[in-house]
């Protein structure tokens, strides 16, 4: 089936059941940008959509008139943990737009997880409270709960990473 003979509701129900994502702020935010890049009645490819466009469906949603700052990470997310291989970016900077130009969902990545505090511990006491990558301490650095090789480039959820 083509893009152009799916049923947009039907794709956008479907699509945003099969989110990774467990927390549903993101969830909603997710739906709201691909509602916005698939708008009713019209086709696949979508429109070209300037972040700001975006930004403002949102902040619209949130009502709470603090302007929504992960708005490119929202996106970033979609492309990469939740599969959506058709959001293509054009432009940066104040310029950034996107689009939808096909509905294709790849494999999803593995949920991220949350380290607890005692495994936390244990990793920064191994390094000796330095940065795994760098080896510099606080407070020329700050050390995060990162991966040493992201997972974007095959890194692991494993101890060593």
């Amino acid at each position: 089936m083509s893009d152009m003979e799916v049923n947009r509701e039907e794709w956008l129900t479907n699509a945003c059941a099969g989110f990774v994502s467990t927390k549903p702020a993101n969830r909603n935010y997710y739906r709201l940008i691909l509602e916005t890049l698939w708008p009713p009645g019209h086709d696949i490819p979508g429109p070209v959509v300037p972040l700001s466009r975006i930004r403002q469906v949102i902040d619209d949603f949130r009502g709470t008139g603090e302007p929504y700052q992960d708005v490119p990470r929202r996106i970033r997310e979609l492309q990469g943990e939740e599969g959506f291989l058709g959001i293509v970016r054009l432009g940066s900077g104040k310029k950034t737009r996107y689009q939808l130009a096909s509905l294709e969902i790849g494999p999803q990545r593995e949920q991220r997880i949350k380290l607890s505090n005692a495994f936390w511990e244990k990793i920064i006491t191994k390094y000796q409270h330095r940065c795994a990558v760098c080896g510099r301490q606080p407070p020329v650095v700050s050390l995060e709960q990162d991966h040493k090789i992201p997972r974007l480039r095959g890194g692991g959820n494993e101890e060593d990473n």
